[in-house]
Order: structure tokens, then sequence, then C-alpha cells
């Protein structure tokens, strides 16, 4: 029961190979048994094997979970391994509009959604969310690496406008 925890702290620390190996036997010991293996543990398998570049094995991975708000951005990030920004923004919408994550992970979805907007050449969209968005997040000094990624993408905007004096 402690597998998927366990796996979610190597994660966040960049392990990915540890959580293959934590998770593997659950997941892929007995394929027959990966039905009752939690969203959690899918997510989190996934999202490791889309850093490791198993980018397919992940999507397969991802398909088997029925319903799992998390699983949402991590689909969305393996749309953008694909170089596939347009399929990215509507999962993004999905995840960011769920009333089941925090403030913290909806600014997450937020940012992946402004930069899925730039990479599709939807300027409109991104100005749309870039303004709000900046506005909180100056005001939050504990996300100022969400604010500095915000503002790179705004500059990015104002490039692609031959606003080069607003970048």
């Amino acid at each position: 029961s402690f597998r998927a925890q366990l796996a979610r702290l190597a994660n966040r620390n960049h392990d990915y190979v540890l959580v293959l190996r934590i998770l593997n036997p659950i997941l892929r010991a007995d394929r027959e048994n990966i039905s009752s293996a939690t969203p959690e543990a899918l997510t989190v398998y996934a999202t490791s094997l889309l850093w490791i570049g198993a980018i397919e094995e992940s999507k397969e991975c991802l398909g088997r979970i029925k319903v799992s708000t998390e699983a949402l951005l991590t689909e969305a990030f393996v749309h953008f391994a694909q170089w596939d920004y347009q399929q990215a923004i509507p999962v993004l919408m999905k995840y960011i509009n769920s009333s089941t994550i925090n403030d913290y992970q909806r600014l997450v979805g937020q940012v992946n959604l402004l930069a899925a907007a730039i990479a599709t050449g939807n300027l409109k969209q991104a100005r749309a969310v870039s303004g709000p968005l900046i506005g909180t997040l100056r005001q939050s000094p504990s996300h100022q690496l969400l604010y500095g990624n915000c503002l790179e993408l705004r500059a990015q905007i104002e490039i692609l406008e031959d606003s080069f004096e607003q970048a």
C-alpha cells in the first residue's frame, strides 16, 4: 500500500528509474493484475515512463486509468513530448477546470496552457491566459518559479508579435 506513496516521493526527486523499480512488480509483473493498480500508481508510473522517453508505453499506461484528474496533466505532457500542443489544450482545460485540484496545481496547469497556446500560434488565447496569470503569480512570493516561467512565456508572445521593447 505504500508503493505508490514511495514512488511519488521518488518521482518528485526526479528518480524515474527508481519509480519504475518500485511500481514494476505491481504494474508489469503480471499484466492481468494491472487493473487492480490505483490510478495514483498508474499516473506516477506513466509520468516516469514519459520522462525516460518511453512515450508510447506511458500513453498505454494512461489509457488504463478510468478516472483521474491528476493523470490529465501527465497526458498533456505526453502530447507536449510528441509536439502535439493542439491536443494538449483541451486536456489542460479539463485539468484546470477540475474541482479536485488545488490552487497550485491549477496555476501549473495554466502556465502549461499558456505554453501550449503559444506553441500553436494562438496568441489571442495566450494573452488572455497570461494577463490574469501574471497578476496572480506576481502577488505570491511562494510561486516565484511559476512567475518567472510565465514572464518568459509572455516575452515569447511579445517577440512573436514583433514587440521587442515590451519583450
